[in-house]
């Protein structure tokens, strides 16, 4: 009998959740595209943050990581290049390294403007090119493999920074597009 009042009592807190009032609360809980009690929209999704992530906090991680990633990429070049099996790419390393610093600066320097995040997403384009060519010609031997599975995690990674690229240079240009 106690396992059903539990099981009641959740799905008593579950339909209440979905307006945004749990029992015994007396505070809102604002999720993406919630409407509140008079009709207002949630600060998240007047942002045009679908993910409940401010924009432009979203643009300066991104501006600070493009700024780290390429201080690496241009102080080991390198030992980058190596670790992907491409000895002589250590000029093209040192060379998206500047590109990620001068995508960096600009997304810092203006976050909410989306040019720097679009300059992010054509370099992830370049990075994901640079890194399947490095997957096409690892040699076979074991030395080769574990630079092909350096390279294809280098390509799977610089996806996802694709998709969060694509994903704030639009929320950033909604945001500003709404004012």
């Amino acid at each position: 009998m106690a396992t059903t009042k539990k099981t009641e009592d959740a799905k008593s807190n579950n339909d209440k959740s979905d307006t945004g009032q749990l029992e015994g609360s007396h505070s809102k809980i604002d999720h993406p595209g919630s409407v509140g009690t008079h009709g207002e929209k949630s600060a998240a999704t007047s942002k045009g943050a679908a993910l409940g992530v401010d924009p432009q906090m979203l643009a300066k991680g991104l501006g600070w990581f493009s700024v780290a990633l390429g201080a690496v990429e241009m102080l080991a070049p390198k030992r980058i290049a190596d670790a992907h099996g491409a000895p002589k790419g250590d000029k093209l390393v040192a060379g998206f390294g500047a590109r990620e610093i001068a995508a960096g600066i600009g997304i810092l320097t203006a976050p909410k403007n989306p040019a720097g995040l679009w300059a992010r997403a054509v370099g992830d384009v370049l990075d994901i090119a640079a890194a399947g060519t490095a997957i096409a010609k690892a040699a076979p031997s074991e030395e080769g493999c574990a630079k092909q599975r350096i390279a294809i995690a280098t390509l799977l990674f610089c996806a996802g920074a694709l998709a969060l690229d694509l994903y704030a240079a639009r929320a950033v240009a909604r945001e500003r597009d709404a004012r």
